[in-house]
């Protein structure tokens, strides 16, 4: 003890719960060169598929596979078209995530209520310019797709955007 009330140390005991397991798949698509009249156009596409997450309730609580509860989308993906002609470019990107349940009853730990997916999509459009500059304008969740809430209004930020639709405009300039 310190006579100021300050905390000199602390230690806590080593222990070892009942663990910790997940697998999944990440899954990636690429493709490019397709050549036609009208531009060149390319794609990729990014899954991430959860098969199993298995952890504790609580410490040293029983283990159960959480996978679709709030906050662990069973899967989700980014599916990007890319086009260009001359100095012309364009793209649309679409994010999709799987829906969950709202809540888990806190006695047998199913999962209760649901929570929708979400579907966003992001355009853009660029211009190179002859003296080495480049224009691009977009917009950010094009359908202006609110965060998926829940029943207390609540929503999960490292899932969603609470953005709604946004414009963006840059200028970029090669020296």
């Amino acid at each position: 003890d310190n006579p100021n009330g300050k905390l000199l140390s602390a230690t806590t005991p080593k222990a070892n719960g009942n663990g910790f397991d997940t697998s999944g798949i990440d899954f990636n698509l690429t493709y490019s060169g397709f050549e036609t009249t009208i531009g060149d156009f390319s794609s990729s596409y990014d899954l991430s598929y959860i098969l199993s997450y298995n952890e504790e309730e609580y410490f040293d609580g029983p283990v159960n596979d959480k996978i679709g509860r709030n906050g662990m989308p069973e899967f989700r993906f980014t599916w990007v078209i890319d086009w260009s002609y001359g100095d012309h470019s364009a793209s649309i990107l679409t994010q999709y995530i799987d829906g969950q349940s709202e809540k888990t009853d806190p006695n047998t730990y199913a999962q209760v209520g649901s929570l929708s997916s979400q579907t966003t999509f992001d355009i853009s459009y660029g211009y190179a310019t002859p003296w080495e500059g480049k224009i691009s304008l977009g917009i950010r969740n094009l359908t202006n797709e609110d965060p998926v809430l829940d029943s207390d209004l609540k929503y999960d930020a490292s899932l969603y955007n609470l953005y709604g639709r946004t414009f963006t405009a840059t200028y970029t300039q090669k020296f």
